[in-house]
C-alpha cells in the first residue's frame, strides 16, 4: 500500500521477468493511461507491456503521476534495470529461471521482423508468438550466437546481469584432451573490481611466495587457486613492486595500464581524503558569507565530484555549503527540494548569502524555471515532472534527502524522474544528517537518484553491507571517494564557537487566526492610548508641579499595574497561537534531526505547547513543571544515560535552571522567553562543565510573527548587557513596551 492513500494499481512482472503487469481498479482514471502506454495489451490479468526502456521511460512518468499504484519490488528493481539501457532498443534479452534452477535468457521483441528473423536462427530456442518473446537456455553455444546477434542487429540489447553471463563464454572453450601437453602460461592482465578500483593479475602458480612481500608493501590483496588480485593504489605501491620485480609481469605489456590506474586511484584517494578534510577555500565569490575552512573543503569536493551527499552532523552549515556549491559552479537555474516546514527558511537563507540572486517559491500550477534559485516542496515535487524534464535545471538540491528513501513512494519516482532528465554536468546535492551508512538498504534509492550507485557496487553490495561489518566499511570507502562528506563536530571544533545560534523560519498554519488576535491587541492598546490621552488633557493646564505629581499618582494606581500585566497577557497570547501555527513544520523539523542520531533539548513556556511535542514523540523525556521534581530528576538521568533516548521536551521554568543536560550538544527552542537571561540560562543546561562539542542552539522561529520579534528584541537587550560594563540586566517591561509598539506598527501597517 503506497503511503499517504489508496491503492488504485499494482504494477508486477511476469513469471519469466519479460513483461511488467499492470492492474488498475474499474473506472480508476488510470485505466485510460494504461490504454496509452507504448505496446501494452490487455489480458485477463491487466494490461502486459514488453520490459523494454521506451515503456520503462513511459511507466516511471505515470508512476509519478499516479501516487496510488502500488510498485511490487521485483518490478521496481526490473524497471531500474531497464531504465538504464539505451532509449533506442526495440528488444532486450532479460536473466530468467525457467524451471526452478534452471537459468535461462529471455528476449522481449516488439515483432521487428529483422531481430526477429535474426533470433529465429539462435540455437535452442523457444518462440512465444503471443507475448512477442524468444527463450534460450543459458548456456554457451545458444550464449554465443545470441552475442553474435546482438552486434550485428541494432536496437538488441541486453540487461547487466545477462551481459555478465554472456562474457563468461567470450573465450573459446577447452576441454581436457585439448589443454594436455600444453605449456603453462601465466596470463597477467589489468581489470576493474566491482567497485571500482583497478587491480591486476599475477599469477599465483609461478609466484606463490609473494604475500609476505604484499604485506610488507601494504599492499591490498585478493586470491584465488591461481592468481593474486592487486589492488592498484594511488601512492604507486603496485607500480614500485613490479618496476623491482618485473618477471611478475610474465613479459606482458600492462605497465602503461598500470600507470594509468596508479593516476586515476591517486584521484579517487584525494577524494576519500577531501571527503573529511578541514581545510578549503573560505572565499566564494557571490557568496555573502566567509565560510569556515571545512565547508569550503565540502564545496571543493561538490564540485570536482558533481554528485555528492553533504551529510554532516546538524549545526555544520550545510545549507550554506550547498548554496556555496552551486554559485561556484555557476550552476542556474537551481532547484532545491526540501520539506515543506523548510521551504521558508530556504528561501531567506539564498536572499542573505546569493545576494545577486534571484529566488522564488515554483509555483506548481505554473512550473516555470524563471529565476536563479527555485524552492519547492517534497509534497508537491509530482506536479513538476513534465515540466522539468522538458527543461531541467542546472543544480538539483535534495534537503532532508532520507525523505527519498523508499523507491516507491511518490515522492521518490517524482526525484529519480527529474534527476534521469539531468546531464552527467549536473550539480547534484542531497543534504542529510543522517548517518547513512549504518543503513544501507536506504541508500539505494538516494543513489539512483545520483546516478551513483553502480560506482560504489550496485544494490548487491548494499545488500551484503548490511549483514558484514567488512562489507559495510568497504561500502564507507567507496562512498567517500565518490559521492560523500560527512565531518563530525568533533572533527572540526577548533573552527566552530563554543555556541553558535542558528534561526528556523517556519511558516503558521493558522495565519487567519493569528491576524485576528494581532487586530484584537491593536485594538486594545488604542483604547489605553485614547484614555492616556484623555489624561493628558485633564491635566494639561495644571501647574507644571501638580501636572508632574498626577503623573506619578496614575503610575502607581493598582489600575495602572493590572493594565501593564493585562498587557503581557494580551501579547502572551499572540506568541501563543504564533506557537501553535508552527507546530506542524516545528514537529517535522525535530523528526528529521532525530534520524541524525544525535541528542535534542526541546525548550517551550507554555504546557500546550509541550504537550503537544509530546504526543509527537511520546517516547521522549520530560523536565517540565507537570510532573514533581523526583519524577523530573528520573527524568533527566535517563536522558542523561540512555543512549535510545534522544529527546526531552523542557519548560522554560521548570529546566531553564539548575540542572545538567550535556548529553546533548544541541538545543531548540519552541518558544521564546522574555529576556535573553531566559535563554542564556535555558542554553547553558547543555552548555556546562563536561560538554566536549559546540553547542548548537536552534531558534525555531515562527516567521512574520510577534516570535522573530520578540527574537529580535531578546538578541538587541543581550548585546545591550554585554556592552554595558556593569553587566546590567533587562526587566520584562522594556521588552514589553518594544513588542507593544510592534504589535502597533505592524496593525497600522496592514
Amino acid at each position: 500500500m503506497p503511503a499517504g492513500g489508496l491503492t488504485t494499481g499494482v504494477v508486477d512482472v511476469d513469471d519469466l521477468g519479460s513483461h511488467f503487469v499492470l492492474a488498475a481498479q474499474p473506472g480508476a482514471v488510470l485505466t485510460a493511461e494504461l490504454e496509452r502506454l507504448p505496446h501494452a495489451v490487455s489480458g485477463e490479468s491487466g494490461w502486459v507491456a514488453p520490459a523494454i526502456p521506451v515503456v520503462a521511460v513511459r511507466l516511471r512518468r505515470l508512476l509519478v503521476g499516479h501516487p496510488g499504484v502500488s510498485v511490487r519490488p521485483r518490478a521496481e528493481k526490473l524497471l531500474g534495470s531497464v531504465e538504464k539501457l539505451p532509449v533506442t532498443a526495440t528488444a532486450v534479452a532479460h536473466l530468467c529461471e525457467h524451471r526452478p534452477g534452471r537459468l535461462g535468457v529471455v528476449i522481449v521483441t516488439t515483432g521487428d521482423p529483422l531481430v526477429d528473423a535474426a533470433l529465429a536462427g539462435v540455437p535452442d530456442r523457444r518462440h512465444d508468438a503471443v507475448l512477442g518473446r524468444w527463450w534460450i537456455p543459458a548456456v554457451e553455444e545458444p550464449l554465443r550466437a545470441l552475442r553474435e546477434v546482438m552486434n550485428r542487429v541494432r536496437g538488441l540489447t541486453a540487461t547487466l546481469e545477462v551481459r555478465r553471463r554472456i562474457e563468461r563464454f567470450e573465450q573459446p572453450s577447452l576441454n581436457v584432451a585439448a589443454v594436455a601437453g600444453l605449456e603453462h602460461r601465466c596470463h597477467v592482465a589489468v581489470g576493474d573490481a566491482s567497485g571500482g578500483e583497478a587491480r591486476v593479475r599475477v599469477c599465483r602458480r609461478c609466484n606463490p611466495e609473494l604475500e609476505p612481500t604484499l604485506r610488507a608493501r601494504d599492499i591490498a590483496v585478493a586470491r584465488s587457486s591461481d592468481s593474486w588480485w592487486l589492488t592498484i593504489d594511488g601512492g604507486g605501491r603496485v607500480l614500485s613492486l613490479l618496476a623491482e620485480q618485473p618477471d611478475l609481469l610474465a613479459g606482458a605489456d600492462v605497465r602503461s595500464e598500470v600507470e594509468v590506474a596508479t593516476t586515476k586511484a591517486r584521484a579517487v584517494e584525494e577524494m576519500e581524503e577531501l571527503s573529511t578534510g578541514t581545510v578549503g577555500q573560505t572565499a566564494v565569490e557571490g557568496v555573502a558569507a566567509t565560510l569556515r575552512p571545512f565547508q569550503g573543503a565540502a564545496v571543493q569536493y561538490a564540485l570536482r565530484a558533481r554528485r555528492t551527499f553533504l551529510a554532516d552532523e546538524p549545526g555544520l552549515g550545510k545549507t550554506l555549503q550547498a548554496l556555496a556549491s552551486v554559485e561556484a559552479a555557476g550552476a542556474f537555474p537551481a532547484l532545491i527540494v526540501c520539506p515543506a516546514s523548510l521551504r521558508l527558511n530556504w528561501l531567506r537563507e539564498a536572499g542573505q548569502w546569493l545576494p545577486d540572486r534571484s529566488a522564488r517559491a515554483v509555483d506548481p500550477d505554473r512550473p516555470v524555471l524563471d529565476a536563479d534559485v527555485h524552492v519547492v516542496s517534497y509534497d508537491v515535487l509530482h506536479r513538476l515532472v513534465e515540466s522539468l524534464q522538458s527543461r531541467p535545471p542546472r543544480a538539483l538540491v535534495l534537503d532532508e534527502a532520507h525523505f527519498c528513501k523508499n523507491p516507491s513512494a511518490r515522492r521518490t519516482r517524482a526525484a529519480l524522474a527529474i534527476a534521469g532528465a539531468l546531464d552527467e554536468a549536473t550539480l547534484v546535492l542531497l543534504l542529510t544528517g543522517t548517518p547513512v551508512v549504518n543503513r544501507p538498504d536506504d541508500l539505494i534509492a538516494q543513489l539512483r537518484i545520483m546516478g551513483r550507485l553502480e560506482e560504489v557496487g550496485g544494490q548487491r553490495c548494499l545488500a551484503r553491507a548490511r549483514h558484514h561489518a567488512h562489507e559495510l566499511q568497504l561500502l564507507h570507502t567507496r562512498l567517500r571517494r565518490t559521492c560523500f562528506v560527512r565531518r563530525h563536530k568533533a572533527d572540526v571544533l577548533a573552527q566552530l564557537p563554543d555556541k553558535q545560534r542558528v534561526v528556523v523560519a517556519m511558516s503558521v498554519t493558522n495565519r487567519s487566526e493569528y491576524r485576528a488576535v494581532q487586530a484584537d491587541v491593536a485594538r486594545w492598546l488604542r483604547e489605553q492610548a485614547e484614555s492616556d490621552e484623555r489624561f493628558l488633557a485633564e491635566i494639561e493646564l495644571l501647574p507644571a508641579p501638580e501636572r508632574e505629581a498626577a503623573v506619578r499618582v496614575r503610575g502607581r494606581e493598582a489600575e495602572q499595574r493590572a493594565r501593564r500585566a493585562e498587557a503581557l497577557v494580551r501579547v502572551g497570547k499572540l506568541a501563543l497561537v504564533a506557537a501553535r501555527g508552527k507546530l506542524e513544520p516545528a514537529v517535522e523539523w525535530i523528526d528529521a534531526f532525530l534520524q541524525s542520531g544525535e541528542k535534542l533539548v526541546v525548550f517551550t513556556r507554555h504546557r500546550e505547547i509541550g504537550d503537544r511535542v509530546l504526543q509527537s514523540f511520546p517516547g521522549a523525556a520530560v523536565a517540565t513543571g507537570r510532573i514533581g521534581a523526583d519524577e523530573r530528576t528520573q527524568q533527566i538521568a535517563r536522558f542523561q544515560e540512555d543512549p535510545e533516548c534522544r529527546l526531552i521536551v523542557c519548560s522554560l521554568d521548570a529546566a531553564g535552571v539548575g540542572i545538567t543536560l550535556t548529553a546533548a550538544s544541541n538545543v531548540a527552542f519552541l518558544e521564546m522567553g522574555w529576556t535573553p537571561a531566559t535563554h542564556d540560562q535555558a542554553e547553558d543546561r547543555v552548555h556546562r562543565i563536561g560538554q566536549h562539542n559546540a553547542v548548537t542552539a536552534w531558534y525555531l522561529l515562527a516567521a512574520d510573527t510577534i516570535d522573530e520579534r520578540i527574537a529580535a528584541v531578546v538578541e538587541h537587550k543581550r548585546r545591550l548587557v554585554r556592552a554595558a560594563s556593569d553587566g546590567t540586566t533587562h526587566s520584562d517591561d522594556s521588552v514589553l513596551d518594544e513588542l507593544l509598539g510592534w504589535v502597533s506598527e505592524q496593525t497600522d501597517a496592514s
